[in-house]
């Protein structure tokens, strides 16, 4: 009986000491604040460049609405 709780006891250190381990591969606390602003950084640039294009389309529009309707007034 003793034997058998201390094969589990054993096993449970174990498991226990993997656990640990692998938290240990975590990035820390400043690694990971590190990365977020550099993400954060990135997906800022990328919206801008989304805004300016899409400020972009509005007056293609209205260049090619006019070209349409300067060919329209042609025919």
């Amino acid at each position: 009986m003793n034997e058998q709780m201390s094969k589990t006891k054993d096993e449970q250190i174990a498991q226990l000491s993997q656990q640990i381990e692998k938290f240990k591969n975590f990035p820390q606390p400043a690694e990971f604040r590190s990365k977020a602003f550099q993400i954060n950084k990135a997906l800022i640039k990328q919206l801008n460049l989304l805004c300016h294009n899409i400020s972009l389309a509005e007056p293609l529009c209205d260049i090619s609405s006019s070209m349409i309707d300067k060919s329209v007034d042609v025919r």
